[in-house]
């Protein structure tokens, strides 16, 4: 496939890792294009560079809660104040309201504006339910990372080295870098106009995880590097049936989810009524009643916002009964997951086909695209990718 049409419009450099187990055998085929760095100095991209990948650091922590579950330490129905009292306001709030992000959490104040770890602690510690809609939060992993220690009775960090890095023998994988000039640059990002250029290589780009590290804190939600080979090995793990990293039965409840079909038709109905819209036929299935919808109200955008994300108990996304807020390839199989890291990093495991797609890059690093619209060409790329995969194979 042609990435020139992708580099530096969206991310500077990309390594694209396929991987697919064909007459049981476990073909990987990786591709490594572009720049790790255009400013100040340019530095070619290398299969041994080192990723910020951002949220998929959730993907580690969910993971190693569901490590917790297999040795009966832990239940997706536990009550979170139950397990660690100092989350006051979370006495009917269970790790599944976290993993799956079933909930809406508030705290008071930003923490990535936290003065001290005292502040961040109180403020992570006073966490509320906002509201019971279903929405993605940081601070639900944040949350789940907290209740890991306090089960292991041991610092974040030290427990992901425990229970992934050893288990799968990986080479580069931790909150930490230790030779900065192998890290991928966030760096030069253009934010409501600004350029941020204080972020270097090697530290976090999301700032909740960089002032949670300047005080010594690795939480759940982000701030793990690592590379391509690492990461790789981590997926590899849930196809390839050798239980190195989890049960098989662990990873079938990771892939569970609740069936929200119910939840998205209330709300395309509520969505009718408050607008005056009618229903023609009753037996629309939701795509058909979204499309309905979007296009006598003439704005597909405001309805779509309204859909929830689709997330599972890994809290990895899924298939979405409403096309406009789904993220994975038609081709694919309804036993395909997909999660993407603000920095760029996106990973897609299709479980019936036995297909892994893993693209790591910088979206960040000298770029003028929004939120979105970097998030839209990653999709695009990996459904581009995943074609390519099924066409020829």
């Amino acid at each position: 496939m042609d990435l020139n049409k992708y580099i530096n419009k969206h991310g500077t450099g990309y390594i694209i890792k396929k991987g697919i187990i064909k007459d049981n055998e476990l073909l990987i085929d990786t591709v490594v294009s572009g720049k790790a760095q255009l400013l100040p100095n340019s530095v070619n991209l290398t299969e041994n560079h080192i990723f910020d990948i951002a949220s998929l650091t959730k993907f580690f922590t969910s993971i190693i809660t569901h490590k917790t579950i297999e040795r009966g330490l832990l239940n997706l129905n536990d009550i979170i104040y139950d397990i660690d009292n100092r989350f006051i306001n979370l006495r009917d709030v269970t790790i599944l309201d976290l993993i799956s992000h079933r909930i809406e959490l508030w705290t008071d104040g930003y923490l990535g504006k936290a003065s001290s770890k005292e502040e961040f602690y109180n403020m992570l510690f006073n966490s509320k339910v906002k509201s019971r809609v279903r929405t993605y939060v940081d601070s639900h992993y944040m949350i789940l990372s907290i209740l890991l220690e306090k089960i292991y009775d041991l610092p974040y960090a030290e427990i992901l080295d425990n229970e992934i890095v050893k288990a799968l023998n990986l080479k580069n994988t931790s909150f930490t870098v230790k030779d900065k000039s192998m890290a991928v640059s966030n760096n030069y990002e253009l934010v409501n106009g600004k350029i941020i250029d204080n972020v270097y290589p090697g530290t976090a780009h999301d700032p909740k995880a960089r002032t949670a590290s300047s005080f010594g804190i690795q939480v759940g939600h982000a701030g793990i590097f690592t590379t391509s080979d690492d990461l790789m090995e981590v997926l590899i793990s849930f196809i390839d049936n050798k239980e190195k990293l989890l049960k098989s039965e662990s990873i079938k409840r990771m892939l569970m989810h609740d069936d929200i079909d119910t939840e998205i038709k209330q709300i395309l109905y509520n969505f009718a009524q408050s607008k005056d819209i009618t229903i023609p036929d009753l037996n629309l299935n939701l795509n058909e009643l979204f499309l309905h919808l979007a296009k006598n109200y003439n704005d597909k955008e405001e309805l779509a916002l309204m859909i929830p994300k689709t997330y599972n108990y890994s809290g990895t996304r899924y298939l979405n009964p409403i096309s406009k807020r789904n993220d994975i390839p038609l081709k694919a199989s309804p036993k395909t997951i997909v999660f993407s890291g603000y920095t760029g990093p996106i990973f897609l495991i299709d479980f019936e086909k036995n297909i892994i797609i893993l693209i790591m890059t910088n979206v960040c690093h000298n770029s003028k695209l929004n939120r979105t619209e970097r998030y839209d060409m990653s999709v695009k790329l990996i459904n581009e990718i995943y074609n390519d995969i099924v066409t020829t194979n």
